[in-house]
């Protein structure tokens, strides 16, 4: 897997993580 995949892979979850969790504790 290429270094720039590896990065944008953590930058997406690190920009989605948030997202599901705030709904998920607001339910």
């Amino acid at each position: 897997m290429p270094e720039s995949c590896k990065k944008l892979d953590k930058q997406l979850f690190n920009i989605y993580q948030p997202r599901t969790i705030v709904p998920k504790q607001r339910e």
